[in-house]
């Protein structure tokens, strides 16, 4: 028996249902769940840190529910995925959405989609540590300018 292969995308255009289902081929549900998830955690632990008597099953209990409760509100008929999916037929072509769609398919998109949390994740390390070592630079390179505009007595570094 053959194996089904990915849905076929429908002749009518249609750009938000195309764009949902960029979207799930991108895991952007997923990725919204982890933001979520992540600020529920600081929430929660911001409460136990202000009441410490609160038990931790209780936070957890309490987390828990939340999640439930926004995760519902982002995946319900309206919510921040369909909303989401608007935006992006707003700024792609129904045929631009279906290339993305096609490209996600191919091995290339998945390795893409496989390998990007770990480059993010790097490049966003890069991007401190590179900040961090220009932070006294531009400080010094702004002390000079502001010296030479006629502030030579600067409070700081």
């Amino acid at each position: 028996m053959p194996v089904a292969g990915p849905k076929p995308l429908p002749a009518k255009p249609d750009p938000v249902g195309d764009a949902r289902t960029l979207l799930a081929l991108t895991h952007q549900g997923e990725m919204t769940e982890l933001l979520l998830l992540r600020e529920v955690q600081w929430a929660v632990s911001q409460l136990h840190e202000r009441d410490p008597r609160i038990p931790p099953d209780e936070l957890r209990l309490i987390g828990l529910t939340i999640m439930r409760d926004l995760s519902q509100e982002v995946m319900k008929p309206g919510g921040l995925l369909d909303q989401e999916a608007a935006l992006y037929a707003h700024y792609y072509t129904d045929a631009e959405l279906r290339d993305m769609i096609t490209f996600f398919r191919r091995p290339a998109g998945q390795s893409m989609l496989l390998e990007s949390p770990q480059i993010e994740l790097e490049t966003e390390g890069l991007q401190r540590r590179w900040a961090a070592a220009l932070e006294a630079r531009i400080f010094k390179d702004v002390r000079a300018r502001v010296t030479r505009a006629g502030y030579p007595d600067l409070p700081g570094r």
